[in-house]
């Protein structure tokens, strides 16, 4: 594990120093950066042009993680390849195959941030043991992936709630004024649901709102 995509390019692919040209057939590397997906497809098929396998492999769950073992794995590459990994895989955390070259990358791209043409399924398996494992994730997850927007709670309440939220102007002794951009942005995005005409779906069917602003 490096630091950067640039790093990973270096110290794989440089003609001279890197070590994919050191290895010998049916040789594994497994790298656990961060990077980018197509890097990772391309680390990988420069392997299989030398009869050596790559596996995209990066993680969440930060420094506790890594000490206790129980990092979040998010491994691309040959299936086999990884299964036949897994024991190694298994004293750093829970390991999910995820797919292909690059699939690795692209689900910790989508852990940190967007949905990438990745398995609903398997990516919400991958990243529950990491940072963007929640309470909310194990209530609405499933109810997300298989469309039942039926409502707890109506998603036309959580703009009223979140309004008087975002109105009300908070001063501590100091005089300073709480500052709460996470409820204006959830507020403009169930706005934008109630626009919709989803207002009467549970909070769960944000994802449409979500889905809308991606093309879909």
């Amino acid at each position: 594990m490096v630091g950067h995509p640039r790093d990973v390019r270096s110290n794989i692919l440089d003609p001279e120093t890197g070590l994919l040209w050191g290895l010998r057939p049916n040789s594994v590397s497994v790298d656990m950066t961060s990077s980018h997906p197509a890097l990772a497809r391309e680390i990988f098929n420069a392997a299989r042009a030398k009869d050596c396998w790559t596996v995209d492999a990066p993680v969440s769950g930060g420094d506790i993680g890594a000490r206790e073992g129980k990092l979040a794995i998010l491994a691309g590459g040959d299936a086999s390849v990884v299964e036949w990994l897994a024991p190694l895989f298994d004293v750093l955390g829970k390991v999910t195959y995820v797919g292909p070259a690059g699939s690795g990358q692209n689900c910790k791209i989508a852990n940190q941030i967007v949905r990438a043409g990745l398995d609903v399924q398997q990516f919400m398996e991958a990243v529950r043991g990491g940072a963007a494992g929640s309470m909310v994730m194990e209530l609405f997850g499933e109810r997300i992936i298989g469309r039942d927007f039926r409502p707890g709670g109506f998603a036309e309440y959580m703009v009223k709630d979140l309004g008087m939220g975002v109105d009300v102007v908070e001063e501590n002794e100091e005089g300073r004024v709480a500052v709460l951009p996470g409820a204006a942005l959830c507020k403009q995005l169930f706005s934008g649901m109630v626009a919709n005409g989803d207002g009467k779906l549970g909070g769960q069917g944000l994802i449409t709102v979500i889905e809308r602003l991606n093309g879909k």
